[in-house]
């Protein structure tokens, strides 16, 4: 989706290298998490989600000869070589386990013609855009690749439930962002969403009952994110405007019931806090945000995402990460002990972005019977 998209490459084409070679922990972070490393190779990885059982790791990113955008990479979760999973022709993205199953789902776009004078930068987004994004299942081998849906415009962001028998996603296909959900065997999409603003990035509690997601408050729908907004026919406009799309957009943290029904507000942060995922205990919910806990958040520094934490009733909002520049895609291994994320942090390169895994030891929360909401 455009939030998540976008907001990669005006990270990666801004960053500059203000960090260090070694893999550190800042002092706000160590009541977090500890033992912190990288688990993808360096380059510009990101969007990781870990296996059930902990083995395996899938994430996005590179470019390969010959294709364009984002591929889908599996590899050992320590050690181990990388494998692409999908074909690295067309752009693809947001790779998720299904629980206790040997399959990812993805999102993947067909070709569409292009103009041959645009980057490869220019050339993706464009792509992006207009070419059609569809879900697909493929098991961890690579093979057994199967269309779960079949439109002429975006499908993608999915999330799955922990019994694996149910997929929330992102869609276009009513001409507005809005979420969908569908049987994993059936195949039937279902409208969740239908506020005029725009609707992504769900996550389902571990009972199943309830799915957390992003949302504006805007009136504007979709048209305030269609391809002419950054895409004029003179070509890629200025990395501002992407900015303004993005981080300058107010998104929220939202709840409802995996009905569509009662619907509820998490956050209010005035900021661009998105890429919710809720703990395997239920008890709360850790997201990325440019939000600035001083007061002085508003775009204070666009692209400065860290890491936050607000327990599933919207109370209790605390900072994780604390590092300058970005942590954000937050993930948890399935038995609540590894965290997941996407970080620029102590990386080379100033245009790597790398995949991060540390031991979760936040005490505050402790495990409750109800499981959710």
């Amino acid at each position: 989706m455009i939030t998540k998209y976008l907001l990669m490459l005006l990270l990666i084409s801004q960053m500059t290298d203000n960090t260090s070679s070694d893999l550190r922990i800042l002092p706000e972070e160590d009541r977090f998490f500890t033992n912190i490393q990288r688990i993808v190779p360096e380059g510009r990885f990101h969007n990781g989600s870990i296996s059930s059982d902990g083995k395996l790791v899938c994430y996005q990113g590179d470019f390969v000869a010959g294709g364009v955008g984002d591929q889908i990479w599996i590899k050992p979760t320590y050690g181990g070589e990388p494998k692409m999973l999908s074909i690295g022709v067309f752009p693809t993205s947001d790779p998720v386990f299904i629980p206790n199953q040997d399959s990812i789902i993805f999102s993947s776009t067909e070709e569409v013609n292009l103009d041959p004078a645009f980057n490869l930068k220019k050339r993706f987004i464009t792509e992006w855009f207009l070419g059609t994004h569809d879900l697909y299942r493929v098991n961890v081998g690579g093979t057994e690749l199967i269309r779960l849906t079949e439109n002429t415009v975006y499908d993608g962001e999915a999330a799955v439930s922990n019994d694996g028998k149910t997929i929330a996603f992102t869609s276009f296909r009513d001409n507005n962002v809005d979420i969908y959900s569908m049987s994993m065997h059936k195949l039937i999409p279902k409208r969740l969403t239908t506020s005029p603003g725009i609707d992504c990035q769900p996550c389902f509690t571990p009972d199943g009952m309830w799915i957390i997601f992003v949302g504006t408050e805007s009136e504007k729908g979709a048209d305030s994110v269609q391809p002419e907004t950054i895409l004029p026919e003179t070509g890629l406009t200025e990395t501002m405007q992407g900015q303004q799309l993005v981080s300058e957009m107010e998104f929220e943290l939202h709840i409802m019931s995996i009905d569509g029904s009662d619907r509820r507000t998490l956050t209010k942060l005035g900021a661009c806090s998105i890429n919710p995922t809720v703990h395997p205990n239920g008890e709360y919910v850790i997201f990325e945000s440019n939000y600035e806990p001083d007061g002085n958040s508003k775009y204070k520094n666009k692209l400065d995402y860290n890491l936050f934490k607000i327990a599933i009733d919207g109370t209790r909002l605390q900072q994780i990460t604390f590092n300058s520049g970005y942590d954000g895609n937050p993930s948890f291994a399935q038995d609540g002990i590894k965290l997941v994320w996407t970080s620029m942090r102590s990386l080379a390169s100033e245009k790597n972005i790398g995949v991060y895994m540390a031991d979760w030891m936040d005490a505050e929360f402790q495990p409750s019977s109800s499981g959710g909401h």
